[in-house]
């Protein structure tokens, strides 16, 4: 039995088609948690990367984080993924991105994928326990160019950056429950993605999410043993 789990397992992301009858479109989600230390406090980020695959017929990307937090802490990601060497880190491959300043659209393409990248306007509605994130996806269907988008966002995760800064003491041994989970069982965090019975009724009974499939999810977690990441330089 683990001694201390942190409690926040469930996240959620869906779309809401344009047109349900053209199916609800297929999304990718790539989940990046920052442990990022500082002299003073411990601060913990999670990042977001949400691919659609037919973003002409997505009329919003909505995601559930099992936390509340303000607006003015929600960082857009996108223009940091113009820079062809961060673009290379997250993706782990050359790519090859193409600026539009009139629109504010880029063109990325890497491997198999061709996609605009786009900062989409966004409002967070409080629920009842957490926040879920609308992205509206609808008002920039005129300036897309691809039937792939790609959006990248990071928010603050305070409960996390909380208990690893009241309890300094642990956090190797919570650096190990990442790694080696069998060798430190007093300290545990999960994620889990659109699991049904750890999200609120107002996800439960949202018809999109009930249809809704991930094709693709890729979880990473940022952080090294000597505790010693800069949380200014995070890319």
């Amino acid at each position: 039995m683990n001694n201390y789990h942190v409690e926040q397992d469930g996240y959620a992301v869906w779309a809401v088609p344009q047109n349900a009858h053209n199916g609800i479109p297929e999304l990718d989600v790539h989940i990046n948690i920052w442990i990022a230390p500082k002299k003073d406090n411990t601060s913990a980020y999670v990042d977001f990367g949400i691919r659609t695959y037919s973003a002409q017929n997505t009329k919003e990307i909505c995601c559930y984080v099992p936390f509340d937090f303000e607006i003015d802490r929600f960082q857009d990601l996108s223009n940091l993924l113009m820079v062809k060497d961060i673009a290379r880190g997250i993706f782990n491959t050359s790519c090859t991105i193409n600026f539009d300043g009139k629109t504010g659209i880029a063109e990325l393409k890497y491997n198999a994928h061709d996609s605009n990248l786009a900062e989409v306007p966004m409002s967070i509605e409080k629920c009842s326990e957490g926040s879920i994130l609308h992205f509206k996806v609808y008002s920039i269907f005129d300036k897309l160019t691809k039937s792939e988008l790609y959006m990248r966002f990071r928010i603050p995760n305070e409960g996390l950056s909380e208990l690893l800064h009241q309890k300094s003491d642990v956090l190797h041994s919570f650096a190990g429950a990442l790694s080696s989970p069998i060798q430190y069982e007093n300290y545990s965090y999960t994620v889990r993605l659109n699991e049904s019975r750890l999200l609120p009724s107002e996800i439960l009974y949202n018809d999109a999410f009930q249809k809704q499939k991930v094709k693709k999810v890729l979880l990473t977690v940022c952080a090294n043993g000597s505790y010693i990441i800069d949380a200014s330089a995070c890319y």
